[in-house]
């Protein structure tokens, strides 16, 4: 099994590598999933059933996440969170996701997703994922803070920055 180190290098490498696209997504993707899986949350890695793909689910705290990983030139827009929800709706109830993007959001996407509606998926950008494979955090602690803020709040996008942000701030006071 790899190690966080194996891990935050071939992270490291993918940034700085020329693939993009396809390939940059698969690769993107798997490693991922072997965050997930050095985590021990059980993840599932890609799957498809009857006409639809999930980039791959996970268990933490007894509930289960699905996954969408992009890594694209553009921001991601609010449709394309509906096409994650949209396979969510075959799942188990109460079945969250998780939207992860390396090329961000865009500014009226995070409010598309909260107005009016039932909160069900979470977003991660890239400043999330960079955080994800440093050494001084886990996926699943950030992913905790943002289910906290979710269900406080009502917000699916807390970056972590954010959150160190504030802390350092209550330090100070």
């Amino acid at each position: 099994m790899k190690t966080k180190a194996d891990l935050i290098k071939e992270f490291n490498d993918l940034k700085s590598n020329s693939k993009t696209g396809k390939k940059r997504g698969f690769a993107f993707e798997k490693l991922i999933n072997e965050l997930l899986e050095l985590e021990n949350l059980n993840p599932s890695f890609s799957y498809k059933s009857t006409g639809e793909q999930i980039d791959g689910m996970f268990e933490f705290k007894h509930r289960f996440f699905h996954i969408e990983c992009k890594w694209e030139s553009k921001p991601m827009c609010a449709s394309n969170f509906y096409s994650l929800q949209g396979k969510m709706r075959g799942k188990l109830i109460g079945s969250l996701g998780i939207f992860i993007s390396m090329s961000d959001f865009s500014l009226d996407a995070p409010s598309a997703l909260e107005k009016g509606k039932t909160i069900d998926t979470l977003l991660f950008t890239s400043g999330d994922i960079k955080d994800c494979f440093s050494p001084a955090y886990s996926f699943s602690e950030i992913l905790e803070i943002k289910l906290r803020n979710a269900a406080l709040y009502g917000s699916v996008l807390y970056e972590h920055s954010t959150h160190l942000q504030l802390l350092k701030l209550n330090k100070v006071k």
